[in-house]
Order: C-alpha cells, then sequence, then structure tokens
C-alpha cells in the first residue's frame, strides 16, 4: 500500500508539472556539465504568480551528470499558491507592513507591492493582492539569465538585477544579486534561500543528510547532539555535531529545526553547507560571500531545504550585492 500510495502521488505530479511545462513561459541554459530549465516571470501565464517568493529564478530542472537535483515537490498545482514553486527560489521579508494602514501598499522584493490587509503582523502563508508588479526584463544566454525588476513609487523603489549563470567547465550554478535603492526611504529587509531540493525523486529519508562547517546549537549555544525534541525533527532524523542525518522516511509529515545556531553572525565562511544522498550517490555545496543571520532545516515528504538567511539593508542610493554559489559533486 505504501507503494502504490507513492505511485499515485508521483502521477499526481507528473500530470500537473507537465501541463505547467507546455504553458509557462520558459527558457534551458547549459554548461558542459549541467542542463538547467528556468521558468520566466509572467503576470499572465508565468507559473509562479504568487505574493510571497521572488519570480526570477524558478528552477524546475536542473541535471548534472545524469541526476536530478530540482523538481515538483508538492502534490496540487495553482499559479497563485506558495508552494508552486521549485528550485533555489528566495524569499524576503515584507517592508513597511507595520507603518502602511489597512488598504495601503507594502513592498515585497521581487514580487512587487502588495496592498496590506486588517492583520497586525505579515503572514507568509497569506496572499497579498499584488497592486504593482513594477518592470520586468529578461536577458538570455547560453549559460545565465538574467533578470531585471524595477520598482518605482512615492514609498519604495528599487533597481534588483538577479543573474542565474552556469560556470564555464566547472560543475557550478551561481545567483548573482545586485539591489540598488532608487527610492527615498532606507529598504531593509531579511531574505533566505528556501533550496527546494529534489534529488534523483527520492523520498526524503535514510541516506539524505545536511552538513555544516560548525556544531550545531540551540540559542543559548548548547548543542544540540543527537537531541531532536528540541527541534521539530521528531523521529525523522538526528544531529551528529554539525550534520543532520535523517534516519526516517517522512510520509505525511514534515520535520525542522528552526532556528539552529552555531555560526559566526560576521564571517561568510559559515555560510558554507553541504547536502548528500547517498543512495543517489550525489551531493551539492552552497556558498555565499554574505554571513548567515538566521539559519533553518525544514523537510517535506518530497523536499529537502537548508535554509540560510542574510540581511539586506540598503541607504537610499545605495547598492547591495551578494553572490550564492551551487556546486554539484558526485560522492
Amino acid at each position: 500500500m505504501k507503494n502504490n500510495k507513492r505511485i499515485v502521488f508521483f502521477l499526481g505530479l507528473l500530470t500537473t508539472f507537465g501541463w505547467a511545462q507546455q504553458q509557462a513561459p520558459q527558457v534551458k541554459i547549459h554548461n558542459e556539465n549541467i542542463i538547467a530549465t528556468l521558468y520566466l516571470p509572467d503576470k499572465d501565464k508565468g507559473y509562479y504568480r504568487a505574493s510571497r517568493f521572488d519570480w526570477a529564478g524558478v528552477i524546475p530542472k536542473l541535471e548534472y551528470k545524469g541526476h536530478a537535483y530540482f523538481g515538483q515537490w508538492f502534490k496540487d498545482y495553482d499559479p497563485l499558491s506558495h508552494d508552486a514553486i521549485m528550485g533555489p527560489v528566495e524569499d524576503f521579508k515584507a517592508v513597511g507592513f507595520e507603518q502602511a494602514k489597512a488598504g495601503e501598499v507594502f513592498l515585497k522584493i521581487g514580487v512587487g507591492l502588495l496592498k496590506k490587509d486588517d492583520g497586525k503582523s505579515h503572514s507568509f502563508s497569506k496572499t497579498y493582492d499584488i497592486i504593482d508588479y513594477g518592470k520586468r526584463k529578461v536577458k538570455v544566454r547560453t549559460n545565465a539569465v538574467t533578470f531585471h525588476h524595477e520598482i518605482t513609487s512615492e514609498g519604495y523603489s528599487y533597481n534588483y538585477e538577479k543573474k542565474v549563470k552556469l560556470i564555464k567547465d566547472k560543475p557550478q550554478l551561481v545567483l548573482q544579486h545586485r539591489f540598488k535603492n532608487t527610492g527615498k526611504l532606507p529598504i531593509e529587509s531579511l531574505v533566505n534561500n528556501h533550496n527546494f531540493f529534489v534529488m534523483d525523486g527520492i523520498p526524503i529519508g535514510p541516506g539524505y543528510s545536511v552538513i555544516f562547517p560548525f556544531t550545531l546549537t540551540d540559542k543559548d549555544g548548547v548543542p544540540y547532539a543527537s537531541s531532536a525534541e528540541k527541534t521539530g525533527l521528531k523521529d525523522y532524523a538526528k544531529i551528529e555535531g554539525n550534520k543532520v542525518v535523517f534516519t526516517k522516511e517522512l510520509i505525511d509529515d514534515f520535520a525542522q529545526i528552526r532556528p539552529a545556531f552555531g555560526y559566526d553572525y560576521n564571517d561568510p565562511k559559515d555560510y558554507d553547507i553541504r547536502l548528500e544522498n547517498r543512495e543517489a550517490g550525489i551531493g551539492v555545496r552552497i556558498t555565499c560571500d554574505q554571513p548567515i543571520s538566521s539559519l533553518a532545516v525544514w523537510s517535506a515528504p518530497q523536499t529537502i531545504c537548508p535554509q540560510p538567511y542574510i540581511n539586506v539593508k540598503v541607504a537610499p542610493g545605495e547598492v547591495f550585492t551578494w553572490t550564492i554559489t551551487y556546486t554539484f559533486y558526485t560522492l
């Protein structure tokens, strides 16, 4: 019965994914090692049109040496659903929500200007009306796609460039970001890369591990060691110093560490995360030129997501840049 449920689940994924493939604007890029498919932002036909994640850089498929690293991890597809997203996508904390009155606008970088409801605090799980989508441009090359997004308003304004690039002769995917505050108000946010990895379609369970360059601790600096009770991992995984090792398959549940500590807030060297799957014999290393400001690990039955956050603080006229590098390898 367990295998039958899994077959039905994957058939559902193939059906919705196949439909979306045919309808949504998309491009393929490649280098000597990697081939990847990217969905392009489009407010009318785009694969993803919800109000949470940055619309740029949605990657439904990336293959390295015949192995797949991304894919559809959710069952029901809706372009306006927050979960209808794939790849190393980024979520910016809402800007100006608390200052806005109900009916006024606030900013979600990479999405646009959104209408505030009567809630006291912003909720990532809510769907907000997009009042201003901004202006978008896309430039496609053989090995890269550059996304431009511009917001101009009396309040917040910016020029945001995100380049998704495959490095020549290397098994690497690079996300290069350049964010310029063109408005009169300072912009302060927090951005996390959700990293929705789907490795060869293998359900999350034994064989998966997430490895950090530091010992995982609680907020008081006490190592989590092998105790999962305090983290939300339940009995699906154990912590071995700097590793999260999955020991049991997730069926209809999720497991998480939220938050995790142990990193240096000021040193980018700790933004160095490895995700491995022993059954598939593959792994990926994730590094960044900015330090981690917050950290979580979240997993559902079909996806595993190390989630590092970085601070974004840009005064009017200033530019903030950051680069995330993914290096793919076999074990």
